[in-house]
C-alpha cells in the first residue's frame, strides 16, 4: 500500500537540497550564519566579554576604580561641599542639629568631648554622660578619632583639664576596659558590695579609689547585682551613700555612673528632662542626646520619660522648641506616647 506524498519528494521529509538539512544560511548555520562572527555570539573582539567601556566596567564604572565611585571611598560621604553649603545656609540650633547628624556616632562623640574640654570651663556632665554610657568598642573608636582630629590623646586632654579623683574617674572610663560579660557571680557581687561599704559608709573618710576601681571596671550586670547587695547590707541606696561621702564633680560623676549602670534609658530621660525644664533650654545637651540615642534606645527613653515625668518627651520637645529645629527633633524622637 502507498500513501500520497510518501516517501516525501523534494521540499518534503526527509528534506531534499534546500530543505533539511539546511544549506548555507539555514540550520546548522554555515559561515556567516551561526555561530556568529565578529559582533555575533559567541562574540569576537568588541563582543563579549566586553572590552573597555563595556562590562565589566573599567575605571569609572562599577565596581568603581577611582575615588568617588560606588561604594563611596573614605571621606566621600558626606561630601564636604554639602557640609559647607548647609553650614552657610542654616543657622542657630537647627544648624547645630543638622551638623551633628552628618557626623558618625564616634565623630560626634569625639567632637562633643573636645568641645566640653576646650571651652571656657569644662562641661563635666557631658564628659561623664558620654564615657559612662558607651561600649568598650565605641570608646576605643572615639579615642582613635579624637587623636586623628585633635592631634592629642583623649586621656591627655582630660588630664590637662581636670584634677584629683574626678580626673582618675574620667581616665578610667576613657580606657574602654570595662568587663562586658553578661554572667553574674553573686559571691563576687557580695564581696564588691562589702568593699564599697568598707571604703565609704563604714570608714572615717572615703577610699575613692576603691569606688573608682569597682564602678569603672566591673560589668554592668554585675554592678546591678552589687548595688542590690549593698542595699541589703547597709540599708541605703548606693547613690545616697555616694552623696553622703563625696562632693563636687566627683560626687556628680559617680552618681551619674551609677544611674547609667542601673538604668541607661532612665538616665538619659532624666538628662533630657533637666535640659528642658525651667528657664531656658540646654540645647547642646538636648541635641547630643537626641542625635546619639535616636537609633540606640530612643523608644526606651520615651517610655522612661512618660513614666517618670507624666508627659511624653514629644510633648515637652514640642513645647520647648520651635520651627525647623523642633520638626527635626521630633523626627528623631519618633512619636508621642
Amino acid at each position: 500500500m502507498s500513501y500520497p506524498g510518501y516517501p516525501p519528494q523534494s521540499g518534503g521529509y526527509p528534506p531534499q537540497a534546500g530543505a533539511y538539512p539546511p544549506q548555507p544560511g539555514a540550520y546548522p548555520p554555515q559561515p556567516g550564519a551561526y555561530p556568529p562572527a565578529a559582533g555575533g555570539y559567541p562574540p569576537q573582539p568588541s563582543g563579549y566579554p566586553p572590552q573597555p567601556g563595556g562590562y565589566p566596567p573599567q575605571a569609572g564604572g562599577y565596581p568603581p576604580q577611582q575615588p568617588g565611585g560606588y561604594p563611596p571611598q573614605p571621606g566621600a560621604f558626606p561630601p564636604q561641599d554639602l557640609v559647607k553649603d548647609l553650614h552657610s545656609e542654616l543657622s542657630g540650633d537647627f544648624r547645630k542639629l543638622v551638623m551633628a547628624m552628618l557626623k558618625t556616632p564616634a565623630e560626634f562623640d569625639a567632637y562633643e568631648l573636645n568641645s566640653a574640654i576646650k571651652g571656657a570651663g569644662t562641661d563635666e556632665a557631658c564628659l561623664i554622660e558620654i564615657l559612662s554610657s558607651r561600649s568598650n568598642a565605641e570608646i576605643k573608636e572615639i579615642n582613635r578619632i579624637y587623636k586623628t582630629e585633635y592631634k592629642k590623646k583623649l586621656e591627655d586632654a582630660i588630664s590637662g583639664d581636670t584634677s584629683g579623683h574626678f580626673r582618675r574617674l574620667l581616665i578610667s572610663l576613657s580606657q574602654g576596659n570595662r568587663d562586658e560579660r553578661e554572667t553574674v557571680d553573686i559571691s563576687l557581687a557580695k564581696q564588691d558590695a562589702q568593699a564599697l561599704y568598707a571604703a565609704g559608709e563604714n570608714k572615717l573618710g572615703t577610699d575613692e579609689s576603691k569606688f573608682n576601681a569597682i564602678l569603672c571596671a566591673r560589668s554592668k550586670p554585675h554592678l546591678r547585682a552589687v548595688f542590690l547587695e549593698y542595699q541589703k547590707m547597709c540599708g541605703r541606696d548606693i547613690e545616697k551613700s555616694i552623696i553622703r561621702e563625696m562632693s563636687g564633680d566627683l560626687e556628680s560623676g559617680m552618681v551619674a555612673v551609677v544611674k547609667c549602670i542601673k538604668n541607661t534609658p532612665g538616665y538619659f530621660a532624666e538628662r533630657l528632662h533637666k535640659a528642658m525644664k525651667g528657664a531656658g533650654t540646654k540645647d547642646r545637651t538636648l541635641i547630643r542626646i537626641m542625635v546619639s540615642r535616636s537609633e540606640v534606645d530612643m523608644l526606651d527613653i520615651r517610655q522612661e520619660y512618660v513614666k517618670n515625668y507624666g508627659k511624653s518627651l514629644y510633648t515637652d520637645i514640642s513645647g520647648d522648641t520651635s520651627g525647623d529645629y523642633k520638626k527635626l527633633l521630633l523626627k528623631l524622637c519618633g512619636g508621642s506616647d
